[in-house]
């Protein structure tokens, strides 16, 4: 599984790069995954052009990508609006894999504990879900 954390509005700089991120953790992983996506509540909205290169990155890598589950984080007018903008994005992708959107982390990992139970279980991926947000390892 791998994360991606957008703290701000993806550059086209940003969107370049998925690809080859997509492509090294396939290769490490040897096999398709599972690519769970935060979005964080205020970032600006993304230009067309970026729009454009993300769909067709997530179009040229989905042989490599299990399915894509993304959290958009946040209430109100300007949420909904991203969520429209990423909702377009996937249908422009035309991705055989699953993929869909919530608004709460606890949704989005139950979905993937359904579709791609390779990731572990639900407590598993709130685990990698913790790490990959802080970068810090649980103390148990």
């Amino acid at each position: 599984m791998a994360f991606a954390y957008w703290r701000q509005a993806p550059t086209l700089a940003a969107a370049h790069r998925m690809m080859p991120f997509v492509k090294e953790v396939s290769t490490a992983c040897g096999r398709p995954v599972s690519i769970f996506v935060v979005i964080e509540e205020g970032i600006g909205l993304p230009e067309e052009a970026v729009r454009s290169a993300m769909a067709e990155s997530m179009t040229k890598t989905a042989p490599l990508t299990k399915l894509i589950v993304g959290v958009l984080l946040g209430e109100g007018f300007r949420a909904s609006v991203i969520r429209s903008i990423v909702a377009s994005m996937q249908l422009l992708a035309r991705r055989a894999a699953p993929m869909k959107t919530f608004g709460k982390y606890e949704e989005a990992i139950d979905w993937l504990a359904v579709h791609d139970p390779s990731v572990g279980t639900k407590a598993d991926i709130r685990r990698a879900l913790d790490v990959a947000l802080t970068g810090k390892l649980p103390v148990e």
